[in-house]
């Protein structure tokens, strides 16, 4: 483990991390999740877990892509796995029992129910809901401590059963047929709409906001509305019907199609604004939406396209695709196929930059659509030795300072944190042994003077290095600062308005988390006649003299004497 150099001990934590953008790269590390058995269409993926059934021996298996290591999970009989970010759960072959699996722990568990009516299991945080076929009382469990606990004994519509954060929302089944809502943590039921015809199929909730159509008898009363869960605040969103097959929230945004025009429309939850995305040949079926961004296929030239809320913007990808395509953060991910080249891969797009790249190349397209979350993309491919179909995936390692053309822009007093454990590189410093995996920073000063540059990490012993142009000779560069740390550092005197290169790199090709700062901008012995502040007098302090030759900045203004 390295140490930090004790310069930094006491004045880092008054330091800004700031986050700089300017150009990226697309460093893809794949990896291979399962050699064989992992065409099945049940493979599921949620936070930093995929869980799939192999199709060979038929039993159930998990994946930790942090750690990359697979796991049993159950058995051949296991039948309607469920899982979210921390859990997994599932029926026994009988149907009467139920188990559940802490994916962080990999604790397996006997889950206190049965009669479970599989259609309405749903998993958020913590908590199962599920309906019991005896009693016919929609019931919640909590999967930390085991308890059981009721939700609503009303007859219910299990397929409009909704959960996500702290929320349950159902239709009852009764006349009057109402939207209800519960709160898990305060076991609280409340009211969300009393109108009638409210379409359960279409329904669409997240952790904050549920949205729906109704068709009352009275057409004043139609429309598409929304509802804040944690305000308990109704909202008209369209006072039109819409299809509602394709409604889909994303964070504070709902998106559907118009059923009449094939456009998509979207609305803002929270400053309560319609607008529209795209005004046809949208093909519904394919919308995927999230909290920055909607995706969807044109039907007309089966190109993707994507939607920016915040920018309202829309974005043509020039991806060409017939298969569902994944979405994490502002990354879109698809199945490529050029019949005339016969090249296959998996291709990522950033919405956010507009720039496209390759994940990996396949051996055929895969046999279920790519599953995307975080850094991570999950996919299959077939073994053309083995015939056997391999489940597998890459961490995106996104880098905005890969080249040292698109070199991040530091200031002076600020820590800039990034990763380069997947930065491409060749060796260009003598004062480390194939330092190749380099990142690259510039820096103008305002005030000329003495600097010192800091690279810090407590993963890889660091290289640093300065440059005056992109291609040229090192000026300057260090390996370790002193006996006690292989932190690195550089002292140099730096001319205001210059701009200079630094290159940050890993010993013997290693790399990972890092901090670079730059300290300084004082001069040596500080000199009264400098106006400018970069450490000499010249004319350039003679101008600012001269421009300022008896003027008088007393207050009152009459102490000014002519």
């Amino acid at each position: 483990m390295k140490t930090r150099m004790m310069v930094w001990m006491g004045i880092l934590t008054a330091v800004a991390v700031v986050p700089s953008v300017q150009a990226w790269s697309y460093n893809p590390e794949p990896f291979t999740i399962a050699e064989k058995g992992g065409g099945s269409m049940y493979t599921q993926m949620a936070g930093d877990f995929v869980v799939w059934q192999d199709a060979m021996d038929m039993v159930w298996r998990g994946y930790g892509l942090t750690a990359r290591e697979s796991f049993l999970i159950a058995t051949s009989g296991a039948m309607g796995m469920v899982m979210n970010e921390s859990y997994a759960v599932w029926s026994n072959m009988s149907m009467t029992s139920w188990s559940g699996y802490e994916l962080a722990t990999k604790r397996r568990f006997t889950l206190p129910i049965s009669d479970v009516d599989s259609m309405s299991v749903r998993l958020t945080g913590p908590y199962l809901v599920y309906r019991d076929m005896m009693d016919m009382i929609l019931h919640g469990v909590d999967l930390e401590s085991g308890e059981v606990f009721d939700i609503t004994t009303e007859e219910i519509d299990s397929m409009s059963i909704r959960a996500a954060g702290d929320y349950v929302i159902w239709r009852t089944m009764m006349t009057p047929m109402v939207l209800e809502g519960y709160q898990i943590s305060a076991r609280e039921i409340f009211l969300i709409s009393d109108e009638e015809m409210i379409d359960s199929m279409g329904l669409a909730m997240n952790d904050r906001f549920v949205a729906w159509t109704q068709a009352p008898a009275d057409p004043a009363e139609a429309g598409l509305f929304g509802y804040d869960l944690s305000n308990r605040e109704t909202f008209l969103i369209s006072s039109s019907v819409m299809g509602t097959m394709t409604l889909k929230i994303g964070g504070n945004y709902t998106v559907w199609q118009d059923m009449m025009s094939q456009g998509l429309y979207g609305f803002d939850c929270v400053s309560r604004e319609l607008f529209e995305i795209a005004s046809g040949n949208v093909d519904g079926m394919s919308l995927i939406v999230n909290e920055g961004y909607a995706v969807w296929r044109d039907t007309m030239n089966m190109r993707l396209y994507g939607f920016d809320f915040t920018e309202q913007r829309l974005i043509e990808t020039g991806a060409e695709n017939i298969y569902t395509p994944a979405l994490s953060g502002s990354i879109l991910f698809w199945y490529f196929t050029d019949i005339d080249t016969m090249v296959s891969e998996v291709r990522g797009f950033d919405l956010a930059t507009g720039i496209e790249f390759t994940v990996a190349s396949l051996s055929q397209a895969g046999m279920i659509a790519p599953l995307a979350e975080g850094d991570y993309v999950v996919w299959t491919d077939t073994d053309p030795e083995m015939m056997d179909t391999q489940l597998l995936g890459a961490r995106i390692w996104k880098i905005p300072n890969d080249q040292c053309a698109d070199a991040v822009e530091v200031t002076a007093g600020t820590a800039y944190e990034g990763d380069s454990t997947q930065a491409a590189g060749t060796d260009l410093t003598d004062c480390g042994v194939n330092d190749s995996k380099d990142v690259w920073f510039a820096f103008r000063p305002t005030v000329g003077g003495e600097y010192t540059i800091d690279a810090h990490s407590d993963a890889f012993d660091t290289t640093l290095a300065a440059f005056a142009a992109c291609g040229g000779a090192q000026t300057a560069c260090n390996d370790d600062a002193n006996l006690q740390t292989t932190d690195s550092q550089l002292v140099m005197t730096l001319t205001k308005g210059k701009r200079y290169l630094f290159r940050v790199a890993g010993l013997d090709g290693s790399g990972g988390p890092y901090e670079l700062t730059v300290w300084g901008g004082s001069c040596k012995t500080p000199l009264k006649a400098d106006l400018t502040d970069d450490c000499q007098v010249n004319l350039e302090d003679f101008a600012v003299f001269a421009g300022q030759w008896l003027d008088c900045g007393l207050e009152p203004a009459e102490l000014c004497q002519p």
